[in-house]
């Protein structure tokens, strides 16, 4: 890793910690929301070649739909669920 490298991570993490919610006036990120959002990406189909292949693997646009849906879904609510219990 090199210096400028170092000096823009202390950047965005300086800029993280600085920012405020609006409506609550407590910071923006903290660890309840960085779980939640760990689980979000983790669970969510977020790679086009992923949704190409279940398309290209099933020959149907149904099943492909229903799995986007699905994984959504789920990563939506278990998010939410971190969350909520979290905060």
């Amino acid at each position: 890793m090199d210096i400028e490298d170092e000096a823009t991570k202390t950047t965005v993490l300086s800029k993280m910690r600085s920012e405020i919610n609006r409506n609550t006036g407590l910071p923006a990120y903290n660890f309840a929301s960085g779980i939640s959002l760990l689980l979000f990406y983790a669970f969510a189909m977020q790679c086009m070649s992923t949704i190409a292949a279940v398309k290209r693997e099933t020959g149907s646009w149904k099943w492909t739909l229903i799995q986007v849906g699905f994984m959504t879904g789920l990563a939506y609510f278990s998010a939410l669920i971190a969350y909520q219990l979290l905060k």
